[in-house]
């Protein structure tokens, strides 16, 4: 297996989560990592929040 493949997320099942997931891009500009990760932590806390039923 070479170490230059990117694998993609797992799937959730949360369509809004995987996508926010999907659009996570964690590359060597570290700086951009804070923004990205709070985008994806909102969409999984509205995911979770959602009453079901």
């Amino acid at each position: 297996m070479s170490d230059n493949l990117i694998e993609p997320p797992p799937e959730t099942g949360v369509a809004e989560i995987d996508a926010a997931l999907a659009d996570l891009e964690l590359g060597a500009e570290v700086s951009t990592h804070p923004e990205q990760l709070a985008a994806a932590l909102e969409v999984l806390q509205q995911a979770l929040n959602r009453p079901t039923g």
